[in-house]
């Protein structure tokens, strides 16, 4: 099953969950808080440091979910270390972006906190992938 996904018959389907899951990402980051279109259950609570933090680890995982994806999409194409910087550049632009797009939203705010966390999720897997390719030498 693996070689069938590494083929490169299967550039297109890389591409396309990496793409899907970008989408799925913008959609919870800039969807309104009272109505949202992909509920995640989420209490609408007074801000607090531990709910902050909380909300700064799921950017992070959400993040380096997306650098992952879009490693695997790149690296099909280009050498691995080109693939993760490009990938991590897709993600920084994603996250600032969607940090920019949330001020043009009625329900949301520009975070500094949720920008660090969105680059720290998409560096993290830089720093796996280099770390990994440094053990293999």
């Amino acid at each position: 099953m693996s070689k069938l996904l590494d083929s490169r018959h299967y550039l297109p389907l890389r591409f396309g969950v990496a793409l899907g899951y970008t989408i799925f990402v913008l959609i919870i980051l800039l969807q309104p808080a009272r109505q949202p279109v992909i509920d995640l259950h989420i209490a609408q609570e007074p801000p607090s440091l531990e709910r902050e933090l909380w909300f700064a680890l799921g950017h992070v995982v959400l993040f380096t979910a997306l650098s992952a994806l879009w490693y695997w999409g790149f690296s099909g194409h280009l050498p691995l270390r080109a693939a993760a910087l490009l990938a991590f550049c897709v993600a920084l632009l994603i996250g600032v972006g969607s940090e920019l797009a949330q001020l043009m939203t009625t329900s949301r705010n520009l975070s500094l906190l949720d920008l660090s966390a969105n680059a720290f999720g998409g560096l993290l897997l830089i720093l796996l992938i280099y770390g990994i390719s440094r053990r293999r030498r």
